[in-house]
């Protein structure tokens, strides 16, 4: 291969691979942050679920039916009183750190309190339990981050597969594509060397529509011209080296004449000076 499809597979490739590189981080950023999305809102829907039988019914026995409903979900609930006091909860451990939250106006449909699922265990939401206007109780609904985390891993790996396998797709899509494009350029350089070292009329069999079909077009009447004019200058050598032969044998003669030893004054005169200009023409001596 050549210099030139080095170069432009190389431009090429850099270019392609740093738009591919942006429209991955993006792509890979939007889904990851819409399936966690998805997941706080499921988990949001699933606490106000909660909420609105607790306000029907808010004593121990719907309290206990709620608790015993997420011991077999992948999410947790813990109940408190107006006090953030617990009243129960579905699991054990220390799930209770967000239970100390500052206190402020939560909406009706509830609120996130924690969503950094990659530095927290889990992530959790809040739904107020209202009787009337005052506030009765809270819904806290916890998941593990460690299902996002799986989840966003298994994305990563795909990501990289896909990106690495684009890569390579690129790459080898580049290769021909800048052979293809360099090949004329290369045939059109080797012709410029050809007509450099004295060849002509070289026909280029390129055929296009566009700036290389007519630098070719280009190429092949420099090459055509530079034959002519090849073919001139030869015949015009050739006619002047035949029209000086024919003087040049008659000075040639008349020199041999005038270098004989035993020719007499009047006899080299005769032959150099009288006669040649009395004739008017040239003729051998001899």
């Amino acid at each position: 291969m050549k210099k030139i499809s080095f170069k432009l597979a190389g431009s090429f490739f850099i270019l392609i691979l740093f738009i591919e590189a942006i429209l991955f981080a993006a792509l890979y950023t939007t889904i990851v942050n819409t399936r966690i999305n998805e997941e706080i809102r499921a988990l949001q829907l699933r606490g106000n679920s909660h909420r609105d039988v607790l306000e029907k019914h808010f004593d121990k026995r719907t309290i206990d039916h709620v608790t015993l409903m997420e011991t077999e979900a992948r999410t947790n609930v813990i109940i408190t009183d107006q006090n953030r006091r617990v009243l129960r909860q579905s699991a054990s451990g220390d799930m209770t750190e967000h239970l100390h939250f500052e206190e402020k106006n939560i909406p009706r449909k509830g609120t996130a309190l924690s969503s950094h699922w990659n530095t927290s265990k889990y992530i959790c939401t809040i739904s107020p339990i209202m009787n009337g206007r005052e506030t009765a109780g809270y819904v806290f609904m916890y998941l593990e981050t460690s299902s996002i985390k799986a989840l966003v891993a298994s994305l990563t790996k795909r990501f990289f597969f896909s990106f690495g396998l684009t890569g390579v797709l690129t790459v080898a899509a580049i290769l021909w594509f800048s052979r293809v494009l360099a090949k004329p350029i290369i045939k059109l350089k080797e012709t410029t060397e050809s007509i450099k070292n004295g060849q002509a009329s070289i026909p280029l069999d390129i055929k296009r529509n566009d700036e290389l079909g007519e630098l070719a077009a280009s190429i092949e009447s420099l090459s055509s011209n530079l034959s002519r004019l090849q073919k001139e200058r030869n015949d015009f050598l050739s006619s002047v080296a035949h029209e000086l032969r024919t003087p040049i044998t008659y000075i040639k003669g008349y020199t041999d004449v005038a270098m004989r030893d035993k020719l007499e004054p009047q006899a080299r005169n005769s032959v150099l000076v009288d006669y040649p200009r009395g004739s008017g023409q040239f003729k051998h001596p001899c």
